[in-house]
């Protein structure tokens, strides 16, 4: 919660001129209304700016776990439900 604090009040400001009035209402909305941390600015914030079909097309695509598992060398990859 504290991430989505400082971007509601320190990064979302900046970024108002460049975007249409609507959508940067909407965005702050998202940020006002998220109560449950970072999995409800995923579902409702980088899907959408980054495209991606929903939130699971998104986890899927940024987990690290699909561009790890053909590696044959030792490595350490550390990930986490809540990373």
């Amino acid at each position: 919660m504290a991430l989505n604090d400082s971007i509601k009040k320190n990064q979302l400001p900046k970024f108002e001129c460049l975007m249409e009035k609507k959508e940067y209402e909407d965005l702050c909305l998202v940020f006002e209304q998220n109560k449950s941390g970072l999995n409800y600015i995923d579902e409702h914030v980088y899907v959408k700016m980054f495209g991606y079909k929903d939130v699971k097309d998104y986890y899927n695509q940024v987990s690290l776990d699909r561009l790890t598992k053909d590696i044959t060398v030792p490595v350490f990859s550390l990930g986490s439900i809540d990373d």
